[in-house]
């Protein structure tokens, strides 16, 4: 995928032989920005949900590895955080950073890259 986002003038994401996006890597990935952090594993989303702003979306992708995707702006890694000290939850390698493609791949389909 990184290969694809450097050199690639189009993507197109193919989920079950439906097509779920094709455009240019830079714009697939300039939607949205996203904060990540580990925690352990398998913790209700729903509480952190309903602290952040309305578009912004919290997902598990991976057990323990967390993704908030959005528009971020400082209030909302404060909420963020201010939830993990509400429900005693460290937050480890806590970082913002733009979409990657295989960030676009694994919200569109909801799965893993097969290798």
């Amino acid at each position: 995928m990184d290969e694809a986002e450097r050199l690639a003038d189009r993507v197109t994401i193919i989920d079950s032989g439906k097509v779920l996006a094709d455009d240019t890597p830079g714009h697939l990935t300039s939607s949205c920005e996203r904060l990540s952090f580990t925690a352990r594993a398998h913790l209700p989303l729903a509480p952190l949900q309903a602290v952040l702003p309305e578009g912004l979306a919290a997902l598990e992708p991976r057990p323990g590895e967390y993704v908030v995707s959005g528009d971020l702006t400082p209030q909302v890694l404060a909420a963020v955080t201010a939830w993990g000290a509400g429900n005693d939850v460290l937050l480890g390698d806590l970082r913002t950073a733009k979409r990657t493609l295989e960030d676009v791949f694994l919200e569109l389909t909801g799965r893993e890259l097969r290798t």
